[in-house]
């Protein structure tokens, strides 16, 4: 039987300790956040009167049922972060229960995950002390039964987890059960009749009945024995599977009814593949052409993950609607849908040749807009050797992400610290970081050379300095909208004879390094989208890769061209070479594949990350006169600066960061990978137009440089290595930052903070405004109530309350300016 859980309570069934005395009935945890309400059972005589008392702090009498068990409901909320004892006393004996109350739930941040492998509570305190606000446990690929081992070990970390105020998350995987996969009924079958080896990657077909019964007990499971846990807060779902086609009766049926037409027609006969397309679709196909409508289809549905990871959601929403749902990796192929019904799409890229390609991270945003989508955007800090260094032998395959038997690394602090200020940049609505497990930093046995464990005192730095005071500010910006529309095409993917790297959805990546280096703002479309118009909303279209396209999509084009639109396409887009508004480049990104350790055991001339970066920095000085109309309100005239803006309401917030980067002592011999980051004195123009009034929130003063008949103020900026600075523009200065408080407060009621930031002029500013909180009770100690938040329209309001057994007396309340670093500071009297 499922049981009925809910994030108030999280109790087994009742059952009496051996002894027949008055006792406390079964917990199976003793640690809860503070918000949550207990709901406590006592056995006693029915009728029989019960004393709960929480040291001096509550007391409270309850008359056992006829069930003889007595219900007693404590609310956490009115109390401190601490260890407590619990005592009932009823008249013929007594019984003690001992928990904790764990820091609050908090919310309205970007949270900072570590992907994977957070399986010991040894562990969090580590994790949390660098910055990491949560993790995902053990993959779950069957169903656990309540008390198992496993179940044990979980419940230790869950409830670990509470205690230090850390979030968990669950990775459910059932496609990677050994009870499915050894199910011949449930493997990929071919067009020749046979079934993929239970050994091949990813050989379950997800639409097959014996898949898809798994997986209902598998989240049933879940929702059974842990979901109502406070400490779970997010679920991954079938990750990582990279579908095989085939012929299974349920995918065969599903075709024939939403294609049309035999879908093993387009299929390797002897290969679970697609077949080769007859002769070379380059140019125009129709739009319906099988072959591509077929593989559109198959990797946006017949697949089967997206579909099975929908109903999963969908049963999961149900029950436990608080928590957060996403899918990774979208590399399959560049189609959208698929994460229907989920929170968050995700994704990693391995940007060890020109960190530019985390831009990827904006990419995400394509196949969940439909659904509004958020991005789970992933550093991994995973360094293939190859990635880095000259290799005599390499056993590495990427498409399986396994070195095998190649050396590997993890990534350099400069590397972390670059990446961690592009992700950001780009507002994600989660962050997560991997790195691979058995070089994990807390173990002190691990050889520096390959674990890096400074680079996790970046994560720390970055954590305590950017990402938590600002996060909330960040979050509630949305990204700047751009003029330029970048087209990642899976017909261009599909039928090119050009070579491309493993990971099709990355094709475009090379093309969006240029409009970054020319300050380009871009967002990515698809197939789907050029077909449903939405091109109107854009003044330019970029094609990195236009070999082929539909019918549909070169109409969609010549609409776009005839009123007004401008097109700038690789020189390969033959469907157009007759659209003379067409602007045509000829840029050859193939040496980037050569950017590789493994080229001179392939029989390729290996291409240095110097060289790499000297023709990107040539294609984007041709790129620059075609794109300068779209060029964004802040430009730098260094290539070597990354610029990304938020739109914050009646102001704007901009990253500007340093990719200016060298060879390293512990991989430059090879001149593969830039490993460490220059100190960059970046000369930039702003337009000030709109909002003339510039804070740089690092030292909280305001940019100065001399303005032009142009609107635009030129100025220079000293960026620190592989680092950013952001800049809020603003129409008006900031005169001050008001706090609104009740000079007196009654332990254990909602108090209420006013807040506002007023301008110049006197009124009351219109932008996201970030703020830091801080809340000291009477003996000066920072209570959990403190933390960041973002003014809505420069206004908000910050709930707290003195729990019942804290200090009375004169509490502090202050509230840092983070744009101007100014502080305001009130007190309230809090009294019993």
């Amino acid at each position: 039987m499922i049981l009925s859980l809910s994030l108030s309570t999280f109790a087994a069934d009742a059952a009496e300790k051996p002894s027949a005395s008055q006792s406390f009935l079964r917990m199976d945890r003793t640690a809860f956040p503070r918000g949550e309400v207990m709901e406590l059972r006592f056995r006693a005589a029915p009728g029989e009167n019960v004393t709960f008392r929480l040291g001096d702090v509550l007391e409270e009498t309850v008359t056992a049922g006829e069930d003889g068990v007595a219900q007693w409901r404590l609310d956490t909320m009115p109390l401190r972060e601490g260890d407590y004892r619990l005592h009932a006393q009823a008249k013929e004996g007594a019984d003690l229960f001992e928990f904790t109350v764990g820091p609050r739930v908090v919310t309205g941040g970007i949270p900072l995950y570590r992907w994977g492998h957070v399986n010991h509570p040894m562990n969090l305190d580590w994790y949390r002390k660098r910055g990491f606000t949560g993790g995902t446990t053990l993959v779950m690929r069957d169903a656990e039964e309540h008390g198992s081992k496993r179940w044990k070990e979980r419940m230790k970390l869950l409830d670990a987890a509470v205690r230090e105020g850390f979030a968990i998350g669950f990775y459910l995987h059932p496609l990677w059960s050994e009870k499915v996969v050894q199910q011949d009924a449930a493997r990929v079958k071919l067009v020749n009749g046979k079934r993929v080896s239970a050994s091949t990657p990813w050989p379950v077909d997800p639409l097959t009945e014996p898949a898809q019964t798994h997986a209902r007990e598998v989240t049933a499971s879940f929702l059974e024995q842990y979901a109502g846990h406070p400490a779970v807060r997010y679920v991954m779902l079938s990750s990582e599977q990279r579908p095989l086609p085939g012929v299974n009766p349920e995918l065969l049926a599903m075709a024939q009814k939403e294609l049309g037409f035999d879908f093993s027609v387009i299929l390797d006969p002897n290969a679970a593949r697609f077949r080769l397309p007859d002769g070379a679709k380059r140019g125009v196909i129709a739009s319906d052409d099988p072959d591509y409508i077929g593989r559109r289809w198959f990797f946006e549905r017949g697949h089967g993950t997206a579909l099975l990871n929908e109903e999963i959601a969908k049963v999961i929403r149900e029950r436990q609607p608080r928590l957060k749902l996403s899918h990774e990796p979208w590399r399959n192929a560049p189609t959208r849908d698929v994460a229907k019904g989920l929170d968050l799409v995700g994704s990693w890229t391995y940007a060890y040749n020109d960190l530019k390609r985390l831009m990827f991270a904006s990419f995400l945003r394509a196949p969940g807009r439909a659904e509004g989508q958020g991005v789970q955007a992933i550093v991994t800090l995973y360094v293939y050797g190859s990635m880095v260094m000259q290799l005599e032998s390499s056993t590495a395959d990427l498409q399986l992400d396994t070195s095998n038997g190649d050396p590997f690394f993890t990534a350099s602090p400069d590397y972390v610290r670059e990446a961690f200020w592009i992700y950001l940049s780009q507002r994600p609505e989660e962050m997560s970081v991997y790195w691979a497990s058995v070089l994990s930093p807390e173990d002190g046995r691990h050889d520096e050379y390959y674990s890096s464990p400074e680079s996790f005192g970046v994560i720390a730095d970055f954590s305590e300095k950017v990402l938590k005071p600002y996060g909330p500010a960040i979050l509630a910006g949305r990204p700047a909208k751009a003029k330029v529309a970048l087209l990642a095409s899976a017909a261009a993917a599909w039928f090119t004879d050009r070579p491309l790297s493993y990971n099709l959805n990355e094709a475009a990546l090379p093309y969006a390094s240029l409009l970054v280096q020319n300050h380009v703002p871009f967002e990515v479309l698809l197939d789907n989208d050029l077909e449903e118009g939405r091109l109107k909303d854009y003044e330019a279209l970029v094609i990195p890769l236009g070999d082929t396209m539909t019918v549909a999509m070169r109409e969609a084009i010549k609409t776009f061209i005839a009123q007004g639109g401008k097109v700038i396409a690789d020189a390969g887009t033959v469907a157009l070479s007759d659209e003379e508004a067409v602007s045509f480049t000829r840029f050859d990104f193939e040496p980037l594949l050569r950017q590789n350790g493994k080229a001179a055991l392939e029989g390729r001339e290996m291409v240095t990350a110097h060289e790499a970066r000297e023709m990107m920095e040539r294609y984007a000085k041709e790129l620059a006169p075609m794109v300068k109309p779209y060029r964004g309100e802040v430009t730098s005239g260094s290539p070597r600066v990354i610029i990304n803006s938020l739109d914050v309401g009646e102001g704007a917030w901009h990253f500007v960061i340093n990719d200016d980067r060298t060879y390293g002592p512990k991989f430059g011999r090879h001149q593969l990978h830039f490993e460490n980051g220059v100190r960059q004195l970046a000369p930039l123009r702003f337009r000030t137009d709109r909002f003339p009034v510039l804070y740089d929130l690092a030292s909280g003063e305001r940019v100065k440089g001399s303005t032009n008949v142009e609107q635009t103020l030129e100025t220079e900026l000293w960026l620190a290595p592989a680092s950013g600075r952001m800049i809020l523009a603003l129409p008006e200065p900031v005169r001050e930052l008001r706090l609104f408080s009740r000079p007196t407060a009654k332990a254990g009621e909602w108090q209420e903070l006013r807040l506002e930031v007023v301008g110049e002029s006197g009124k009351r500013m219109k932008h996201v405004h970030p703020v830091r909180i801080s809340i000291r009770d009477a003996i000066g100690r920072e209570t959990g109530w403190s933390g960041a938040t973002a003014l809505q329209e420069g206004a908000g309001v910050v709930k707290w309350m003195p729990a019942l057994n804290d200090r009375a007396g004169r509490w502090v309340i202050s509230a840092r300016d983070l744009v101007t670093g100014k502080v305001t500071e009130t007190t309230c009297v809090v009294t019993p």
